[in-house]
């Protein structure tokens, strides 16, 4: 913070090992937080002991990984004032690997939250103060996928695509200080800017000296607040770029955003909608040395 009456004194020290089993691979990792705050006179002290592990087994050309681990988010020096921290517990698992042509990763997500913290700042549409706002779950798939489609062939043609969905929800009704876009949120309502389905292709042509790209990028409409009553709509953006090397270590490119000049609002904070960036050209030289 600023001045004397906002102090924080943070202490963390965490301790990993990998233990190799043949084709298994465990991490496990443990990690301790100790945090004392004074605000405006008012002290609070944080500690707690995250625990966590990873692990992954090869499988011919597969890769099976799984983790859960325990995570916080620190009240900051509201933790002073009482303030309780964001505890979440998060699940993964999932494979990557090679079927025939086409390279893929797939995985599934889950992450609990007790006492969700809202930080305040013009980008949040907070006031003064965070607040625990109640608990939350997200879960949902990501699913990649690549491949070339002139494999062993002097010029490349590599394809990918990737697409998440999301299911974000609370799981209480929602309570903040004052109000603000967190008021009125009822178990099942979802959380405010995280799209259900978000999708990004990217296609182009690669040789000896040069490569050329097209990448789309889509997101789903989403809430603005947690009482679900106003949304912004789901927008698409498609972007280009190329590259030249010139020599060893010199390199131009060229990149175009929003080739299609799209209109779309991205955000309706601060204070309002904001507009998606225009179009927007740029071209440069690279040099390593």
């Amino acid at each position: 913070g600023t001045g004397a009456d906002r102090i924080s004194k943070v202490w963390e020290t965490y301790l990993t090992d990998e233990i190799s089993l043949g084709a298994l691979t465990l991490t496990p990792g443990i990690r301790y937080t100790s945090a004392e705050y004074e605000y405006k006179g008012v002290k609070g002290t944080v500690s707690d002991t995250l625990l966590g592990i990873g692990g992954s087994y090869e499988l011919d050309s597969h890769l099976l990984f799984a983790g859960i681990h325990q995570g916080h988010a620190l009240p900051g020096y509201s933790g002073a004032s009482g303030m309780e921290e964001e505890k979440s517990l998060g699940i993964e698992i999932g494979s990557r690997g090679s079927l025939s042509f086409l390279n893929y990763e797939v995985a599934y997500f889950n992450t609990s939250i007790e006492d969700m913290i809202a930080i305040p700042s013009v980008g949040s549409g907070l006031g003064d103060d965070a607040t625990n706002i109640g608990e939350a779950s997200i879960d949902g798939i990501e699913i990649q996928v690549a491949t070339d489609l002139n494999r062993g062939e002097g010029l490349r043609i590599p394809l990918s695509f990737a697409v998440t969905f999301t299911n974000a929800e609370f799981d209480t009704e929602t309570q903040s200080d004052g109000e603000t876009r967190y008021d009125g949120g009822m178990p099942g309502n979802s959380i405010p800017f995280i799209p259900d389905v978000q999708y990004n292709i990217r296609g182009g042509i690669v040789g000896e000296s040069f490569s050329t790209f097209l990448n789309y990028h889509w997101q789903d409409e989403v809430f603005v607040g947690a009482e679900n009553t106003s949304s912004i709509d789901d927008y698409g953006t498609l972007d280009w770029s190329a590259f030249y090397t010139i020599s060893e270590g010199v390199d131009i490119f060229a990149k175009v955003t929003n080739v299609a000049d799209e209109e779309y609002i991205m955000s309706d904070l601060p204070d309002g909608f904001r507009s998606g960036a225009p179009r927007l050209a740029s071209f440069g030289m690279k040099f390593d040395f």
